[in-house]
């Protein structure tokens, strides 16, 4: 099941936006955004990689580990990252 879900969200993802104030994901016509003040932190596991709210009213946002150099190279808020993908090894 969770191998098809990855496979679904991949192909759906359309767009991953980056900035200094907000990240944004659009999957098929739908966009999500987090403003940087809203993450509480980035955790990156060994398939995944999730924005985490710091409300739970807010959009979680999950992405495919794919996006791993994207978003280390990319979000300056580098103290928010938690990678455990090296857990896995």
């Amino acid at each position: 099941m969770g191998i098809i879900y990855n496979v679904l969200i991949r192909r759906r993802i359309r767009k991953l936006v980056i900035e200094d104030d907000y990240v944004e994901l659009t999957v098929g016509n739908e966009k999500s955004r987090l403003e940087m003040s809203e993450i509480q932190y980035v955790l990156i596991n060994k398939y995944s990689i999730s924005f985490i709210p710091n409300k739970v009213n807010l959009t979680l946002l999950s992405i495919g580990i794919s996006y791993r150099e994207e978003v280390l190279n990319n979000f300056s808020h580098k103290e928010l990252i938690v990678d455990n993908s090296n857990l896995y090894q």
